[in-house]
C-alpha cells in the first residue's frame, strides 16, 4: 500500500504523521519544508508486515507539483517519520529528474523530501477588546507557496497563550481562527532570526 501527499495542498499538513520538525545528519533540530511525501506500507500473504532486507535499497519516486517545480532545488533531503521520537530523521537525498524526486531507501515507513530550516521559538497571547484571553482559538503559520510548504498550528491555552518552533529568517502568514473555525485575521509576519515574544495580540 503506498500512497503520495501533495506539497502544494493543505490538506496534507492534516494527514501527515507528526508535524514538520526534524533532526538532520548533524544532530541538529530543525524546522522543515516539504516537497512532498509518501507512505509505503508492505505485507505478506498472511498479513505479516514486511520491509526491505538489511543491506538492500528501494528506489522511491515523487512527483513534484507544477507550481513548486521552478523553487525546487536540484537535490534534496530525504527524511523518515521516527514514530518513536515524533520527528522527521535525514537519511539520504533525491535528485530532482524532471518532475519528480528520485531517491534511495533502505526502509519503508513515511519518506519526506523537504528543505531544512533553522528555528526559533515563537510566542504570543490572544486577547479580546477588553484584555480577557482567548483560549481554544487556532493560530496558524504558513511558509510560501512557490516555496516549499512548511505549516503548523498551535490551540490557545485558557491563557489565550500559544507558543511553538517557526522557521528563522523567513515571512510567515499567520491565520487567527475563532472556536468555529472563522478566520478572524490574516497578515505577515516576521522575518525572526531569535526566540521571539509578540505579546498581546487583541
Amino acid at each position: 500500500a503506498a500512497k503520495w501527499m501533495d506539497p502544494s495542498l493543505s490538506a496534507t499538513l492534516d494527514q501527515m504523521p507528526g508535524n514538520l520538525q526534524g533532526v538532520n545528519a548533524q544532530v541538529e533540530q530543525v524546522a522543515l519544508g516539504t516537497y512532498g511525501m509518501i507512505a509505503v506500507e508492505l505485507e505478506g500473504d498472511a498479513g505479516e508486515s514486511l520491509n526491505i532486507a538489511d543491506g538492500n535499497t528501494a528506489k522511491i519516486t515523487m512527483p513534484v507539483p507544477s507550481s513548486m517545480i521552478s523553487a525546487a532545488p536540484a537535490e534534496i533531503q530525504l527524511w523518515s517519520y521516527n514514530k518513536e521520537f515524533g520527528l522527521w530523521v535525514e537519511e539520504s537525498t533525491a535528485t530532482l529528474q524532471g518532475d519528480k524526486y528520485v531517491g534511495d531507501v533502505s526502509h519503508f515507513s513515511f519518506w519526506n523530501c523537504d528543505i531544512p530550516y533553522d528555528y526559533v521559538n515563537l510566542e504570543m497571547t490572544l486577547v479580546d477588546d477588553n484584555g480577557i484571553p482567548l483560549n481554544n482559538y487556532v493560530v496558524t503559520l504558513t511558509l510560501g507557496s512557490s516555496n516549499a510548504l512548511s505549516s503548523g498550528s498551535g490551540y490557545t491555552d485558557q491563557n489565550g497563550n500559544v507558543s511553538g518552533f517557526i522557521p528563522g529568517n523567513e515571512v510567515l502568514t499567520m491565520n487567527i481562527l475563532d472556536v468555529c473555525g472563522d478566520v478572524l485575521s490574516t497578515q505577515d509576519i516576521g522575518p525572526f532570526s531569535v526566540d521571539t515574544d509578540l505579546g498581546d495580540i487583541t
